[in-house]
């Protein structure tokens, strides 16, 4: 059965931590130093391939419960990619995990995040300090994030997108919980393509926007694995626009980049949240047919009602969890995809897409 939650952004960072124990095979590496038994084993913690581990981090979001970091061994020190959000309950997680494995965090070298969202880089400057580990991000997204800081959290244009007045109050409240946008202190700037510097590992970059505007999943061709940050999720599908404003269309970009990672399928798929998965090209289909299906439903709306605003669009389009029982931050991600598929559609997007 889909989350309520299925179809809209869930960046939900800011509510009450919920607590998550996953049940998961033991890693078995062979050379590493002796782990403690099995029973001991961290239930967090999953081994995906030969010194390839993923470890699940907590978030405060009940449709979303956690995020994935993973582990990647390499000649002599550690990789992580996508450091979940930083608290006391994921620290002490990572440190047991590691510790279990016979490693520790003083064996990290690198951090990489596919993205800017803390869920995905929060403990990336922790990690440094403590480990000296240098943290990595692509180029665009690094900018991305500057220029988010720069402007501040942006306030919705309540009156541009016809909201009335009841669910101005619930939006304003919800949006005021906001965290503040904390600074990523990134030692190596990565390309589109680029190798990332884990010796005895061959992890290439791909550039894939649409989620946020420098976006990056990370190809291991030799283990046949795909990490996705939230790029491609196994149930829930991505809020797109959130890293900023950009000169090009997040719908357009992500439908773009969804066809980028298409060659990996086969591949093992390490997403961000939810669970590991194959069937790559399956989810492609769904992902990109979702967002065609919702630009034609708000293409039909503009076409009896030319005129229509973003509120007026949202409220005529298909949600998973019906449009009267979305609230508070449901509601806000609800109208911003909207208006994110109305600026598509305005713009030719649709006949483009539909005609590529």
């Amino acid at each position: 059965m889909k989350s309520p939650a299925a179809d809209i952004c869930d960046e939900r960072i800011w509510q009450d931590v919920v607590l998550l124990r996953m049940i998961t095979e033991g890693p078995t590496r062979q050379g590493r130093r002796k782990m403690r038994a099995e029973t001991d084993r961290p239930e967090a913690l999953k081994e995906l391939a030969d010194g390839v581990w993923s470890i699940a981090l907590e978030l405060p979001d009940p449709y979303n419960p956690y995020s994935f970091c993973y582990v990647i061994q390499g000649d002599d020190e550690l990789l992580l990619i996508d450091p979940g959000l930083d608290t006391e309950a994921n620290w002490r997680t990572l440190v047991d995990s590691l510790g279990w494995l016979g490693l520790s965090v003083d064996q990290v070298g690198w951090v990489f995040s596919t993205h800017l969202h803390d869920d995905h880089r929060g403990m990336a400057h922790r990690m440094h300090e403590v480990s000296g580990a240098a943290v990595m991000g692509l180029g665009r997204e690094i900018d991305a994030l500057q220029s988010l800081a720069q402007a501040g959290w942006q306030h919705t244009p309540m009156d541009d997108w016809g909201i009335p007045e009841d669910d101005r109050q619930e939006i304003d409240r919800v949006l005021s919980f906001r965290p503040p946008l904390r600074p990523w202190p990134v030692d190596l700037r990565l390309n589109d393509g680029d190798r990332l510097p884990l010796a005895g590992r061959d992890l290439h970059a791909a550039w894939t926007p649409g989620h946020t505007p420098g976006h990056a999943c990370v190809v291991d061709r030799s283990d046949r694995l795909l990490f996705t940050g939230d790029h491609v999720l196994p149930v829930i599908f991505p809020g797109l626009g959130l890293g900023g404003e950009t000169d090009t269309s997040p719908i357009a970009d992500y439908l773009t980049s969804l066809e980028r990672v298409r060659e990996f399928d086969g591949f093992s798929i390490a997403p961000g949240h939810e669970h590991h998965f194959t069937e790559l090209a399956p989810r492609l289909d769904q992902l990109g047919k979702h967002h065609l299906r919702r630009a034609r439903e708000t293409s039909e709306v503009l076409r009896e009602h030319p005129t229509a605003t973003v509120y007026e669009v949202a409220s005529q389009l298909s949600w998973t969890a019906g449009w009267e029982n979305l609230r508070g931050f449901n509601l806000f991600s609800a109208l911003n995809q909207a208006r994110l598929h109305r600026e598509f559609v305005l713009s030719g997007g649709l006949d483009i897409a539909s005609n590529g």
